[in-house]
């Protein structure tokens, strides 16, 4: 796995953090990694990473 597999795969595990989070300050914690993972990156990595985020937490058919 190379860097941008590792740092892509990490911003989904962040993004699935901040979703599932059990607290609104663990859901802020892990939203700041986020944000800091998507560092650069494509808008359209990013969008797949937030699909692959929603698929990971099983809520991938859901309306936002």
């Amino acid at each position: 796995m190379n860097y941008l597999e590792t740092q892509q795969a990490m911003l989904v595990n962040a993004l699935a953090l901040a979703i599932t989070a059990p607290s609104d300050s663990k859901a802020q914690q892990a939203t700041q990694i986020a944000l800091q993972l998507t560092q650069g990156l494509t808008e359209k990595q990013v969008d797949l990473c937030k699909k692959a985020a929603l698929v990971l937490i099983g809520a991938e058919n859901e309306t936002h």
